[in-house]
């Protein structure tokens, strides 16, 4: 059987819908399973066991002539199942020229796809996030009703790419010997980016007592916001600003000795959370965090978002009131509120006990 999976997205898409690989392999370990992604999302899922070959596009290829070649390149690989989460038009045209008999998605799209699947279904468990439910919803019918589904999204890293991170973190002057918090200081655009008044706010009281490292994390092109930010700190004697990274294997790398990331919704705790490590996310007003705050059913992650404030949100705003007024809304999340629930979240998992950052008696 060989199968091809599709999802030219993000980060955090590319790494969600790993889940499909995962229990493909799990019921199918002799399959072929190719992975079909952006180029710069390919990092996420380097060194899977469970994806036989990273089938990489880019932005050359989605031209007219390119495209229609590149659906040429994967009809002659013969695959038995195509199965699209993405379902755009680059991957409409793949899969219409693919030749493949069985072409799965969330809706058929004039006959494009042979089968289209409901995002919801009673068969998955929807507590580890929407978003991943929906995916797997796509191969229920490949893998059966009575099938033990994995959800979680993982980063396969090697004994030499741990040693990397921590030759990385030392690098920066960090030490894996003590504590270390990573925060997401700046989102992936700016109106998905918890204000940085109030990222500031947060900082500053949790790093009061704090006996560890803040390692700070932004795109490259925020580093002159970010180096902003640091000097605007009341403490920075244990903040490196510097993010360390060049690349999403190499903040892997680093993450994989990180006791908790803080930060802004974007693909990065995702990676966090497919190693592991605890995290808590500040999610934008027009993000649903029903969707997107995946494995919070777990007790090592948590988030914040509009809806602790005012709980009837999607009542009260149409989804393009929650992008117009992105900037208000944020402010309606008290930084203060936020402090409380992180430390609340670190408490109640006893995360970094030792380090005085939860402990209102230092």
């Amino acid at each position: 059987m060989k199968i091809l999976i599709i999802q030219q997205k993000r980060i955090g898409d590319v790494l969600v819908s790993t889940v499909l690989c995962n229990n493909l392999r799990k019921k199918y370990p002799d399959a072929t399973i190719d992975y079909l992604v952006f180029d710069f999302t390919k990092e996420v899922a380097l060194g899977n066991p469970n994806i036989d070959e990273l089938i990489l596009f880019d932005d050359a290829d989605r031209k007219a002539i390119p495209l229609f070649k590149f659906a040429w390149k994967i009809r002659r690989r013969n695959y038995d199942y195509i199965i699209d989460p993405y379902s755009k038009m680059d991957s409409w045209v793949i899969s219409a020229l693919s030749g493949v008999k069985n072409r799965f998605s969330f809706k058929k799209r004039y006959g494009i796809y042979t089968k289209g699947f409901p995002t919801r279904s009673a068969q998955i468990d929807e507590s580890y996030g929407q978003i991943i439910a929906s995916r797997l919803n796509l191969i229920s019918e490949l893998v059966g009703e009575d099938f033990d589904y994995d959800y979680i999204p993982k980063i396969f890293l090697s004994a030499e790419e741990r040693e990397k991170g921590t030759k990385l973190l030392k690098h920066l002057g960090v030490s894996i010997d003590q504590p270390i918090i990573m925060i997401g200081v700046l989102g992936s655009v700016e109106n998905k980016t918890y204000p940085v008044e109030q990222v500031k706010e947060v900082i500053n009281e949790l790093n009061r007592n704090f006996e560890g490292t803040i390692l700070f994390n932004y795109y490259k092109d925020d580093a002159d916001k970010a180096e902003k930010l640091y000097y605007a700190l009341d403490r920075k004697d244990n903040v490196v600003w510097k993010s360390g990274g060049k690349s999403l294997r190499e903040l892997a790398q680093i993450l994989s000795h990180v006791d908790l990331y803080i930060g802004n919704d974007c693909g990065h705790p995702h990676i966090a959370k497919s190693l592991s490590v605890p995290t808590f996310t500040f999610f934008a007003p027009q993000i649903d965090p029903d969707n997107w705050g995946i494995l919070e059913c777990m007790e090592k992650h948590n988030s914040t978002h509009l809806r602790d404030w005012e709980p009837d949100y999607k009542e009260r705003y149409e989804k393009q009131d929650l992008l117009e007024k992105n900037r208000e809304l944020y402010e309606k999340m008290d930084a203060q509120d936020v402090i409380k629930k992180i430390q609340d979240h670190l408490r109640k998992n006893q995360i970094l006990s030792e380090t005085g950052l939860w402990d209102e008696d230092k």
